[in-house]
């Protein structure tokens, strides 16, 4: 009886690990349970391990400027932060995080480069995965967002209120942007120089 039971476990847990669950969910606003905005540096290291790189502000600023554009209406440089810390592939595909007071403001999650792997594994609030189209994401976030076409292929969608921002490279979800949800009356403000 042991054997069957412990044979029974063992197949029950293959199906499981192969079934595709995802193992990382990201809440809006706040990120990963074991990743979020307002996570301290140290503690961010110690999941990650040693950053990569850790630019300060004036020259990932520099970098954005060079590569066309405006920092002053991009939403890492209004919420404000004093370095960046940039990550090799990781299990939560976390490329760079904005830090300001030592905390985690605003944080990249990209498929782009060796981030690919390990998508199926991300979702946001158990419905949108990485690679979903527009549609099917905006049929579960709803309006509300502000719209910034970056070139031919690329557009951002950003719920500032919601604390998260969907970009999609034609028409498929490669980056997620996780920041503390920005109130209304700032939100109209910051959409406002967006569109400038």
């Amino acid at each position: 009886m042991k054997n069957v039971l412990r044979t029974t476990v063992l197949i029950f847990s293959v199906l499981v690990s192969n079934t595709g669950f995802t193992q990382y969910s990201i809440t809006p606003g706040v990120g990963f349970s074991t990743i979020h905005i307002g996570m301290h540096t140290d503690e961010l290291i110690n999941v990650l391990g040693t950053p990569e790189s850790i630019i300060p502000q004036a020259e990932e600023r520099a970098a954005w400027e060079d590569a066309g554009y405006n920092t002053k209406s991009e939403l890492p440089y209004l919420l404000g932060f004093d370095e960046v810390l940039t990550f090799g592939l990781n299990e939560f595909l976390v490329w760079k995080t904005y830090i300001r007071n030592d905390q985690i403001n605003y944080m990249t999650l990209t498929t782009y480069a060796e981030f690919e792997s390990g998508t199926e594994k991300i979702d946001v609030n158990g419905q949108i995965h990485f690679y979903d189209t527009w549609a099917a994401i905006q049929k579960i976030m709803g309006t509300g967002f502000v719209k910034r076409k970056r070139d031919e292929t690329t557009t951002l969608y950003m719920y500032l209120e919601l604390g998260i921002s969907f970009n999609l490279d034609e028409d498929a979800l490669r980056n997620i942007f996780i920041y503390t949800p920005v109130a209304a009356t700032t939100a109209k403000k910051y959409a406002k120089k967006m569109k400038h």
